[in-house]
């Protein structure tokens, strides 16, 4: 919601908009990374369980708790989307000069995620059509960032 409110805050000081998404893009990556470190400390937003036949599932696991504290085997989601987000964050800090490509990358990198992990996750979530909502979000990110990149090539190329 924050990052909706900056559109008429910049409209309002007549500043451009997507210089300052551009500016708060490796901030909300890192952000990101941080609060799946919490979850991961907590048990929020666990992984499903997994079983030595699930091959690489199984070697992404660790033993941890979901949010009522029953340890097993879980694909450690939090942990990977904090490297990724992590990564994401020191992709966004070498890119982009310019305006819209950084915040572009990073909902391209934070959809991915959201829609790669979804389906590891074993907390419980709304699903329409067999998608969990936050996958859905993913893929609403993903698009909405690759429609920003190819604006931004757009106008540079002119």
């Amino acid at each position: 919601m924050g990052l909706l409110a900056t559109g008429p805050v910049c409209a309002l000081h007549r500043t451009r908009w997507l210089p300052i998404l551009d500016l708060l893009a490796v901030p909300l990556a890192l952000g990101s990374g941080l609060a799946w470190l919490a979850c991961d400390g907590v048990g929020c937003a666990w992984g499903r369980p997994v079983y030595p036949t699930d091959g690489l599932l199984w070697r992404l696991s660790a033993d941890l708790p979901d949010l009522y504290g029953l340890q097993e085997p879980r694909v450690a989601v939090q942990r990977l989307a904090a490297g990724g987000n992590g990564l994401l964050a020191l992709l966004l800090w070498w890119t982009s000069e310019r305006p819209g490509r950084r915040f572009a990358l990073y909902l391209v990198g934070t959809g991915g995620l959201f829609l790669l992990l979804g389906g590891w996750r074993g907390d419980p979530m709304p699903a329409l059509g067999g998608w969990r909502l936050d996958q859905l979000l993913g893929l609403a990110m993903l698009l909405a960032g690759l429609a920003l990149g190819w604006g931004s090539l757009r106008r540079g190329s002119r």
